[in-house]
Order: C-alpha cells, then sequence, then structure tokens
C-alpha cells in the first residue's frame, strides 16, 4: 500500500514538473503590446557602384503582428562624386535617411517567420571633401552640394527563432528616392535594390 502510494505521488510530481517545464519552454502570447529593436546591414546600389548602408530601426509590436516604429540607415561605403572642388581635391557622398517603419509578420510558423517592411521618410545627401587642418583643428567635411529628398523602401524577409527573444533574417527589397535637387546625381542613381541582414532582439 506504501509503495502504492509513493508511486502516485512520484507520478503526480512528474507530470506537475513536466507541465511546468513546457509551459516555461513556450512563450506565452496573452500581451498585445510587447516590441523589438533590429539590426540591419544592407548591401546596394549606389550612383551605379556596390555600396553598404549600416542602420537600425524598432518599435512597438502590437498584437504580435503589427510593428509601428522608427528607423534610419546610413551610407558607410566612399562613393567619388566626378567633381574635383575649388581646392582641387575629389569630392565624395555622404547619404542618410530615416522615417517611420511597419513592418507585418505575415507567415508564422512556429520558429520561422516571413515578414514584410515598409520605411516611409526623408533622408539627405551631401557632395563635398574633407579638409585637414592642424592637430587643433581635425578633419571636417565641407559641403559644396546637398539636397534632401523622400524615401519609401518595402522589402521582404525570411526569419528564424535562435531563442524566444533573438531572430536572424535575411531580406531584399527596393529603395524609392524622389524630389532631391543634386546637379551630379540624379535620383534614379539615388534608388537601388537591397539586400539585408538583421539582428532581432525584443519580445515578440
Amino acid at each position: 500500500m506504501k509503495k502504492f502510494i509513493v508511486l502516485i505521488a512520484l507520478a503526480v510530481g512528474s507530470h506537475a514538473f513536466a507541465q511546468d517545464v513546457d509551459q516555461s519552454s513556450t512563450p506565452r502570447r496573452k500581451t498585445i503590446f510587447t516590441g523589438y529593436g533590429v539590426s540591419s546591414n544592407k548591401y546596394t546600389r549606389f550612383n551605379g557602384e556596390n555600396a553598404v548602408l549600416l542602420g537600425a530601426y524598432g518599435g512597438v509590436l502590437i498584437n504580435h503582428k503589427l510593428m509601428v516604429g522608427l528607423g534610419g540607415y546610413g551610407l558607410v561605403t566612399r562613393h567619388d562624386a566626378n567633381v574635383v572642388s575649388d581646392h582641387y581635391k575629389k569630392n565624395s557622398y555622404k547619404m542618410g535617411y530615416g522615417g517611420f517603419v511597419f513592418e507585418y509578420d505575415i507567415v508564422d510558423r512556429g520558429r520561422f517567420h516571413a515578414t514584410s517592411n515598409v520605411l516611409l521618410g526623408a533622408g539627405a545627401i551631401i557632395n563635398g571633401h574633407s579638409k585637414s587642418g592642424s592637430i587643433y583643428d581635425p578633419e571636417h567635411f565641407l559641403s559644396e552640394e546637398e539636397s534632401g529628398f523622400l524615401v519609401a523602401e518595402p522589402s521582404l524577409a525570411l526569419e528564424a527563432d535562435v531563442t524566444n527573444w533573438f531572430r536572424v533574417g535575411v531580406g531584399a527589397g527596393y529603395r524609392f528616392v524622389g524630389s532631391s535637387n543634386m546637379t551630379s546625381i540624379s535620383d534614379h542613381e539615388l534608388s537601388g535594390v537591397t539586400a539585408n541582414i538583421s539582428l532581432k532582439f525584443g519580445v515578440f
């Protein structure tokens, strides 16, 4: 009789432990508002050349599906302009943009996801050169031509859960640039296909 009671107690205890483990390993999806941040590296075309943009975005995740937030990117590779400045130094471009970001989890298959993303905003581009001074006057960038522009950048991505709070993804999209007022580079040359790698951290 005592052995029978001990066996029942062990069975009940192991079942309760298994339920606790199962609940702890399964992410809870009851909260309506969560959020995440993303580090994003993009390969793109800029002025007919290969280029790299570094950036980040993040925001509030609604009902585990729709993220609404902000993001921005900056050009980190060097691209010479077809202009020689008055100081006989070859000019190069600097560019950055940002705005509102909307991202939707269109396919959720457990650890794997497909997302659609769009950035809507504005940016600026500068055509200029660096001027070096003494050690008391560090190098700075002198602008000879600059302009703002509007940007829309839709993309699609495939993502995989590494942990409950970390995902990696790869994707592709296109950067549409308009309303710039540069004489040395056109809107078409500022626009381009993008391929990106993302690292996503947060509560999903």
